[in-house]
């Protein structure tokens, strides 16, 4: 792979991690200042999954501003690889089957995400 498509993996590996940094601060000050339920968030807090992983694809087609579907697969590959290790090797819990859907759909709009990038990037230059 070439040092443009590194990049922009990067990029957007980046983006995602302060993404998931910031809306992990805002969840927690309002789980710790409301009357909501870490359980009542479930929905909420896959909804913001797929928007990151979304934007992640999409910042890594604009970047390199070609092969978008591959960017965006390798940008949703990635955050799932994150996520799969820190969730087995940092916390010890095995995966299951309703987590495997929500990484299915994270890759799925990461890829979508990558695609628009790509149009993006062609219809601005």
């Amino acid at each position: 792979m070439d040092t443009p498509y590194l990049k922009a993996i990067g990029g957007s590996f980046l983006t995602m991690l302060t993404l998931v940094i910031a809306s992990s601060l805002i969840l927690a000050t309002i789980l710790r200042f409301s009357s909501f339920t870490e359980q009542s968030l479930g929905a909420v807090t896959i909804a913001i999954t797929l928007t990151i992983t979304f934007i992640g694809g999409l910042v890594a087609a604009i970047r390199a501003g070609s092969k978008g579907w591959l960017l965006g697969l390798l940008a949703g590959v990635s955050f799932v690889l994150l996520s799969l290790s820190i969730q087995f090797l940092g916390y010890g819990t095995p995966v299951v089957m309703s987590q495997l859907i929500v990484f299915s759909l994270c890759i799925v709009t990461a890829l979508i995400g990558g695609m628009i990038g790509v149009s993006i990037r062609s219809s601005i230059a």
